[in-house]
């Protein structure tokens, strides 16, 4: 794993809060909700690329969205609801395993935490 580099994280959180604003003021000129929505993402981004843990959230969340993508687009024809609602608890189960594996110091999902991300 290569070493974190915190100053170039400011740089390029800088240059990606700067293109941010570019797009927020296109969108909002142009009336394109799209490039407005887009303009929020790299803000997002942009405010959590100096915490390591944060990063990894929105990664894995959009990881399982982009298989959520698929299933719906490729295999949802071939597949029923229970056998998908199956797939995204496993999914949601193997992630929350994963976060309390890492984080028992941190406990950084308590039990109260809802991860079902609107599945049911």
């Amino acid at each position: 794993m290569s070493l974190i580099n915190n100053d170039r994280h400011r740089v390029i959180s800088d240059k990606l809060l700067k293109m941010a604003q570019a797009l927020m003021t296109e969108g909002e000129e142009s009336g394109d909700y799209i490039i407005q929505s887009t303009a929020n993402f790299i803000m997002l981004l942009s405010g959590i690329m100096n915490n390591p843990k944060d990063i990894r959230t929105v990664s894995e969340l959009l990881a399982m969205f982009s298989a959520k993508k698929v299933l719906d687009d490729q295999i949802m024809s071939q597949t029923n609801s229970s056998e998908l609602e199956e797939i995204f608890k496993n999914m949601r189960d193997s992630l929350k395993k994963d976060y309390n594996d890492d984080n028992d110091e941190d406990e950084y999902y308590d039990d109260d935490d809802n991860l079902d991300g609107g599945w049911e």
